[in-house]
């Protein structure tokens, strides 16, 4: 299997660093398919993590075919999350997004 992706991606004015968690597949218990998963924080153990869920439809099996459509979408769903009321400063539970 591939490596995952990550890295620091810019979202309003926010230095974010990013990792995929998951690529798209089958449920453990073969019962659902799930998306790409992929963890955002402004910093690693220290402030809120937002983990977005992809719907599995969207890249199916495999990774996306492009990195920086990839980072261009992620950039997309991050200011989504943040309307959504996830704070990159704030500390607290995971704040899970799952992307329509």
């Amino acid at each position: 299997m591939a490596s995952f992706w990550k890295g620091i991606i810019t979202v309003q004015g926010f230095d974010l660093s990013w990792k995929m968690t998951r690529v798209g597949g089958v449920s453990n218990n073969l019962d659902q398919y799930r998306g790409i998963a992929v963890s955002v924080c402004l910093e690693p153990d220290r402030t809120k993590e937002l983990v977005i869920e992809f719907p599995f439809e969207e890249f199916e099996y495999g990774m996306p075919r492009s990195k920086s459509a990839f980072l261009d979408r992620l950039s997309t769903v991050i200011e989504a999350a943040m309307e959504a009321g996830w704070v990159p400063t704030k500390r607290g539970n995971t704040f899970i997004y799952q992307v329509e």
